[in-house]
């Protein structure tokens, strides 16, 4: 098979079999990126039931948006065989990775929380796993967590009709008969109501999550037996050995979450996964009557979790700014889930901040934290002005009511002024107050960096990054935005340089693969170029600023059919999400449509899109700079060098 071309994918390896098919590892050869190419047997392919099953698997897979779900990118036939096209990834299963032993108790934490994360997102969308086990569950080689095989997914008995409509008879499976009294699944891995033929609800994959974390904390099967039926009867009526029986390193809170969700009555158990996330972070702060403090028992949680807090956060964690330790751990995972970020991290982000401010009103701090969460989504174009801005204004706004000396306030308040009002002295005092207030907090100098970077003054510019990371040098946006601002420099090779330091840090942060795919742009390397913008795209599940990007950049290599095919996606995605005309303005510009480059950024322009004002140095731009009207914009954005 190596070589052989389905649809559009080029087969490169075998990466395993089973009863269903074979899965390749593949090159898509329109978008030049790997992917997982899971090919449905011969035999397999006759059976229309088997055939449902493999349809719906994609179906369901691909209603789940979310990182620490395997996604899925196509499904297609060619020749009679049915194959879906999916996420490629590099690692291990907990299955391979359980070979080597039990997991440390960090471990345990960080990847249960993340598992929880991928079930409560399935959960929400009214569907049922059905087959959480080891086998199911894919480590990559960065930390993160797949959750894999939505085969035997199934609509929950209490979904709506709206999300019934791919399943309309309540015993079917996506489709295809599920009959009361059937058992699916995987034995060992089964809930009670599940080895019973009884009717599921979401409920029976958190009792399968226990059997997967006691397997995890112990490196043994919490129900053994040499036979299926032994097995059953495990599950039914017998209690495993308490895990921290076998595993002294186990924390007894720990145990207590991994017990309470193996309870076998439903009731009993854990009633979704976000409280058992919840529960299991909570009950492993250090008990009441230690020395600690709440901020360090709280802290002492989120040392185990990735990515871990900056300096710059773990400073913030110091003004507490409340006496209610409740309102302080929302707020301490508030941050952590900002600084994840991703979309995903930063709503979650905003989430726990909104709680923390429930908690505790005058908690000045977490409404300054919160009105910085709305910066990133309003600058990568995931929300625009007129929704992002008024929310962040009003937020800052009142944590300087509470408390005038908040720097992180005034940096929200000057990046505003930078980026909608294009007020640069405003923005200059507000971020220059911020410095004042606490010179060592970081995010001020990047912003000045950027105010400096879109007028062309690069030297300041990369002066006040390097302070920024002399304070924070691990700050995953410092390191990222420097890369960017050295692109837009046209210091190419220490743009590249920069862009793979930032990546060294986290693989996962798009910030970095953007920065590196459009300086390969400039030094003519466009495989390369779209290899990398193609894993932001990727990343940010086709973020419309990245993509605009991407097509930009397979306009310049020449491959105008490809440009076209992103921006017949840009239009098909502004029918679904907020997609700023800006994003579109240089891939018209490198397809040679100027008329149409023009009118996005006047219609960003008048939406305050935060992108147009890198007008003056971005450099896919440059195909209009010798017009007229390109002039213009540059002087009434107050660009001019």
């Amino acid at each position: 098979m190596v070589d052989q071309v389905i649809s559009h994918y080029r087969i490169v390896d075998k990466l395993g079999g089973g009863g269903m098919g074979v899965v390749y590892k593949a090159e898509d050869t329109r978008l030049h990126r790997l992917v997982a190419l899971k090919l449905l047997s011969e035999n397999i392919a006759r059976d229309p039931v088997a055939l449902t099953r493999f349809h719906f698997e994609a179906q369901a897979a691909s209603a789940l948006n979310h990182p620490n779900i395997c996604t899925i990118y196509d499904l297609g036939e060619q020749d009679g065989r049915a194959f879906i096209a999916m996420e490629f990834l590099e690692g291990q299963t907990l299955r391979e990775r359980l070979r080597q032993g039990p997991f440390q108790h960090e471990e345990i934490i960080q990847l249960a929380a993340q598992i929880a994360d991928a079930l409560e997102a399935a959960h929400a969308k009214q569907i049922i796993h059905r087959d959480i086990k080891p086998e199911n569950i894919f480590l990559t080689t960065q930390g993160q967590i797949k959750l894999l095989d939505f085969g035997l997914a199934k609509i929950s008995p209490h979904a709506t009709q709206l999300d019934r409509t791919l399943s309309p008879d309540s015993n079917t499976l996506y489709g295809f008969p599920s009959n009361p009294g059937a058992v699916v699944g995987t034995i060992s891995y089964m809930s009670p109501e599940q080895a019973r033929g009884e009717e599921l609800d979401h409920r029976s994959d958190l009792f399968s999550l226990g059997v997967v974390l006691y397997e995890m904390a112990t490196g043994l099967p919490a129900f053994p037996g040499n036979t299926p039926a032994l097995v059953y009867d495990c599950i039914l009526h017998h209690s495993p050995s308490p895990p921290t029986q076998i595993n002294k390193a186990l924390s007894a809170a720990t145990e207590r979450v991994i017990l309470r969700a193996l309870e076998k009555n439903a009731v009993a158990r854990y009633q979704s996964a976000k409280e058992l996330r919840a529960d299991l972070l909570q009950q492993n702060l250090p008990v009441r009557g230690t020395n600690h403090t709440p901020l360090h028992r709280a802290t002492s949680v989120f040392e185990h979790l990735r990515p871990r807090l900056t300096h710059e956060e773990r400073g913030l964690l110091k003004q507490r700014h409340t006496e209610a330790p409740e309102a302080h751990r929302l707020y301490l995972k508030g941050l952590y889930h900002w600084n994840k970020r991703t979309v995903e991290g930063i709503w979650k982000g905003i989430d726990y901040l909104r709680q923390a401010i429930d908690t505790d009103p005058a908690f000045a701090l977490a409404y300054a934290a919160l009105a910085d969460c709305y910066m990133p989504l309003w600058y990568a174009t995931v929300l625009p002005a007129a929704e992002a801005v008024p929310e962040a204004t009003a937020l800052a706004n009142r944590a300087l009511e509470m408390d005038e000396t908040l720097a992180q306030a005034h940096t929200v308040i000057g990046i505003i002024k930078f980026l909608k009002e294009r007020d640069w002295p405003g923005a200059e005092l507000e971020l220059q107050r911020s410095i004042e207030l606490n010179p060592n907090y970081s995010r001020p100098y990047q912003a000045r960096a950027e105010m400096l970077s879109v007028r062309g003054q690069d030297d300041a510019a990369l002066s006040e990054l390097r302070r920024a990371l002399e304070i924070d040098p691990l700050s995953l946006p410092h390191n990222a935005v420097l890369a960017l601002c050295l692109y837009y420099a046209r210091r190419t090779e220490q743009s590249i340089n920069q862009a793979m330091k930032t990546l060294e840090l986290d693989p996962g942060f798009y910030y970095g693969w953007w920065a590196l795919g459009v300086a390969f742009a400039q030094t003519g390397d466009f495989a390369k170029a779209i290899t990398n913008l193609g894993k932001a795209v990727e990343l940010t599940d086709q973020n419309p600023m990245m993509l605009g990007m991407l097509g930009a950049i397979y306009a310049a290599g020449g491959d105008s059919d490809a440009a076209r095919h992103v921006l017949r996606r840009l239009r098909e995605l502004s029918g679904q999400r907020y997609v700023s005309p800006a994003v579109l303005a240089p891939l018209h510009a490198q397809l040679g449509d100027r008329a149409a480059a023009f009118e996005c950024l006047e219609q960003g322009i008048a939406e305050h899109s935060p992108r147009v004002l890198w007008l003056n140095v971005e450099p896919l731009y440059d195909p209009l700079h010798d017009d007229p009207r390109f002039k213009d914009l540059v002087s009434r954005l107050g660009l001019e060098n």
